[in-house]
């Protein structure tokens, strides 16, 4: 049974301005935090390439209106470095910046819904009981909210 499509989520936690996003920087690039994003896209390429797939590499910024051009053309560096290496190996993806003022959690389970994605594939991204209180979780939202099977690599 072939795979429609397999969305990926990029990092799109809230960040400090200037703060890198980890594990989808160009090699040489610092990066921080844990490898969970770079694992995510490992494991969904692994899926499109054994189910014929395509994936959806999806990076949100939840600011909307409120993000700045430097961290919008950021984002769009990092999901087209992402999107270059993935045409280099053969697997057919499309990225995609959503900026639509929603929770990321909101943004990426709507956005699979639009595309008809047979799974979402995110890492995790580890927060205090407080952190998760205050500021919520997106894995936790789109876990619970998803339509279609999700994948958590921690």
């Amino acid at each position: 049974c072939p795979v429609r499509g397999v969305l990926v989520v990029c990092d799109c936690r809230p960040r400090e301005r200037g703060e890198p996003r980890p594990g989808i920087h160009p090699p040489g690039a610092r990066t921080i935090g844990p490898d969970a994003a770079r694992d995510a896209l490992s494991l969904a390429k692994t899926h499109a390439r054994a189910f014929n797939g395509k994936l959806y590499v999806v990076m949100s910024l939840e600011g909307g209106d409120e993000n700045t051009l430097e961290e919008i053309e950021e984002a769009r560096t990092d999901l087209a470095w992402v999107e270059g290496r993935l045409r280099e190996e053969g697997i057919p993806a499309e990225t995609h910046l959503l900026i639509r003022g929603r929770t990321a959690g909101e943004d990426i389970v709507e956005f699979a819904e639009e595309q008809g994605a047979d799974e979402i594939v995110t890492g995790l991204t580890r927060k205090s009981l407080v952190g998760k209180f205050l500021f919520g979780s997106t894995t936790q939202h789109i876990i619970m909210k998803a339509r279609c099977p999700v994948v958590v690599v921690k």
